[in-house]
């Protein structure tokens, strides 16, 4: 497949005509606006150009993006056009706040249409999936009749955890997995250089084939999370959704 200049990849996200991309052409409109669409763009960059450009995500118009992508500072990367690449291991989870340890807990939810991840003839080894979700993730969600809708799930989770948790709001999605137990359980593993880690985090996942939507919540340290809190929080999530899913 051919690789796309800088141009092409952010028309086709835009859905213009290249000719209309010039220096003043704005990238926060809808196609641009959420972390999902510029996740998809960083890594459209990093499979047409290869560069790892992160700071593609701060971009306001095509200039600054053209800038950014041009740049070659440390925290570019660049690879062979093609090719992805891990990103660089993360350090060990840092500890808790001290007001992370009071009485209480933290609520993140997120919701995401499906619709919104890119389509992939191969949903394992697309850029923006293996950049986003560890191998196991992809291979689990590819086995299903609709990958996109399993994987809009695991997304929507990993965006409430960030939500949920400061200490994680600048983890790769790469490095954090949704593992699945055979009673259908869920909950989070974080990658690092030193191993795996099972987070404290509670998760719960819904979809339809339109919409999916998570809810992760972090107990507090000094008393046991009452499970019930996180079946109301789930209930509402889930009404939310088939609501969101019957107005369109």
């Amino acid at each position: 497949m051919a690789s796309k200049d800088l141009k092409t990849i952010v028309a086709e996200m835009a859905k213009v005509d290249p000719r209309q991309i010039g220096p003043t052409f704005s990238l926060s409109s809808p196609a641009f606006a959420s972390s999902l669409k510029k996740a998809v763009l960083i890594a459209s960059i990093r499979r047409n150009l290869g560069v790892d450009c992160m700071r593609a995500a701060l971009a306001i118009n095509f200039a600054e993006l053209e800038k950014m992508v041009g740049a070659t500072p440390e925290a570019v990367v660049l690879l062979p056009a093609g090719h992805t690449a891990a990103l660089p291991p993360q350090p060990p989870l840092a500890p808790l706040a001290a007001d992370a340890k009071a009485e209480g807990l933290a609520c993140g939810i997120d919701l995401e249409l499906v619709e919104s991840l890119p389509e992939a003839s191969d949903y394992r080894t697309h850029e923006f999936y293996v950049l986003n979700f560890t191998e196991a993730e992809r291979a689990y969600c590819s086995a299903q009749a609709n990958p996109r809708m399993h994987l809009a799930a695991r997304w929507a989770a990993k965006e409430a955890l960030r939500k949920c948790d400061p200490l994680l709001s600048a983890e790769p999605f790469g490095d954090i997995e949704i593992i699945r137990e055979k009673t259908g359980r869920t909950f989070f593993q974080r990658r690092s250089t030193d191993g795996t880690t099972r987070l404290p985090h509670a998760v719960s996942l819904t979809h339809t084939t339109q919409m999916a939507a998570a809810v992760v919540v972090l107990p507090a340290r000094r008393r046991m999370f009452p499970a019930w809190a996180l079946v109301i929080v789930s209930a509402a999530v889930a009404a939310t959704t088939i609501f969101l899913c019957l107005k369109k």
